[in-house]
């Protein structure tokens, strides 16, 4: 990972996590939220056993406790959100946390307001753009509506950029429009983005690794170099 400029790994475990290459650093998958039934898919004890086990870790970053929670099915879920970050904090006050909310339901996206503020250190969006029904471009509009959303709002976040397909709804980028996506990061008014993700490293048995021209994007964006399909300075 590191020859891609990528400093954190996506883990599940301890042993995972201090399996890191050198050059990087874990985020801790601590399952998730149940839309279904409002609650944890993983209890305190279970949350206090595995970060506690990691609170002194060097080789972990963070911890990230949640993927779109949905608050018009669960409106306690921000509150308990709250609640457990407190929890990930009093037990591993020197790691970050984080959760990923829905940028994709956009019949909701800007119902959210400020809900999701203190849910977590940051706060990551998911806008993925490029649809199979559109094979001329990808919905730069979306991205740039959901980048000034979460600018506006007193909270640091994350963005996860598309770089996978799924079948009936995503298609993957081209490269031309990674770097696209990826040029949007560097704009010097996102004062509140802290970091950014890629989906996925492997998604639906489709590899980053098979779109090798989308993956030199982001390693060249991720190493600060100028992008390999379309100029430009770092």
């Amino acid at each position: 990972m590191p020859t891609y400029g990528y400093n954190l790994i996506d883990v599940t475990s301890k042993d995972e996590a201090d399996a890191v290459a050198p050059g990087t650093q874990a985020q801790v998958w601590l399952f998730d939220y149940d839309n279904r039934t409002c609650t944890w898919e993983k209890n305190d004890t279970y949350i206090r056993d595995v970060v506690s086990s990691m609170a002194n870790d060097p080789h972990v970053a963070g911890f990230y406790f949640s993927n779109e929670p949905d608050p018009f099915a669960c409106p306690t879920a921000p509150q308990q959100h709250k609640d457990r970050n407190a929890l990930i904090h009093s037990l591993a006050p020197t790691k970050y946390t984080l959760i990923g909310i829905d940028a994709n339901w956009r019949d909701h996206f800007d119902r959210y307001g400020s809900m999701w503020v203190g849910t977590a250190d940051y706060v990551n969006y998911n806008p993925y753009i490029c649809y199979e029904w559109n094979t001329s471009t990808c919905d730069f509009a979306w991205l740039d509506h959901v980048l000034q959303t979460a600018q506006s709002l007193p909270q640091p976040y994350f963005i996860a950029l598309q770089a996978f397909r799924e079948k009936g709804e995503w298609r993957w980028p081209t490269a031309a429009e990674e770097a696209q996506m990826l040029n949007r990061l560097k704009d010097p008014t996102l004062t509140g983005l802290r970091g950014y993700l890629t989906f996925s490293w492997n998604w639906q048995n489709d590899p980053l690794l098979n779109h090798p021209a989308v993956l030199a994007e982001i390693q060249a964006y991720n190493l600060r170099l100028p992008s390999p399909c379309c100029g430009g300075g770092p």
